[in-house]
């Protein structure tokens, strides 16, 4: 089966939460809210390209995506367990173009277009420069450009500055990287 404009994956290891975790050799739970988004399964084994998709990704490649592509929701109508646009039957999702923002070809990490990927580097004290309570990322090291910050001559380990607010979290190979725009990119350092 291809589908005509979406990606078929389905949950890496088939798993659409990571909320556990080995300890010792024992399994623990580290969560049991299924609505917590943060403990959502981010990476998807692609099991069919679009019909339309004329790119890199091919069947077998590994996608990051949205943290609502594999989450289950409760129905404010029923109360029943649910999940959401993306479920197409049992293990399998068809997702669309802007669900994903970064693949694993060859072992390898790509950003796709229009994203960049970083670490953090330097948090502000929103009190000091925005007058609203907490903490904002201000300063990534950047890990994986996409081709379009490549062409502007952003490369991997530049520091660079960013609009507040904007940061999305994955955790991708045990380390913790942030995802935004490369329009909220505002300056390299």
């Amino acid at each position: 089966m291809k589908p005509p404009y979406q990606f078929l994956v389905r949950p890496l290891n088939d798993k659409r939460y990571d909320n556990t975790m080995s300890v010792g050799g024992i399994e623990l739970i580290t969560s049991v809210d299924l609505e917590d988004h943060r403990f959502t399964t981010r990476e998807a084994e692609v099991l069919a390209t679009p019909a339309t998709y004329n790119g890199p990704i091919e069947v077998g490649d590994t996608i990051f995506v949205h943290h609502n592509v594999f989450k289950y929701y409760f129905s404010m109508k029923h109360g029943t367990q649910e999940s959401g646009k993306s479920f197409f039957r049992p293990g399998t999702f068809l997702i669309d173009d802007e669900q994903y923002f970064m693949y694993r070809k060859d072992g390898k990490l790509f950003a796709k277009e229009g994203f960049t990927f970083g670490r953090g580097v330097m948090t502000v004290d929103s009190d000091t420069v925005f007058g609203s309570q907490g903490e904002h990322q201000m300063m990534v090291e950047v890990t994986h450009p996409s081709q379009g910050m490549r062409d502007l001559g952003v490369s991997e380990g530049d520091l660079v500055c960013h609009v507040p607010k904007v940061r999305y979290a994955f955790r991708i190979d045990g380390e913790l990287l942030y995802r935004f725009y490369n329009s909220h990119i505002t300056l390299k350092v």
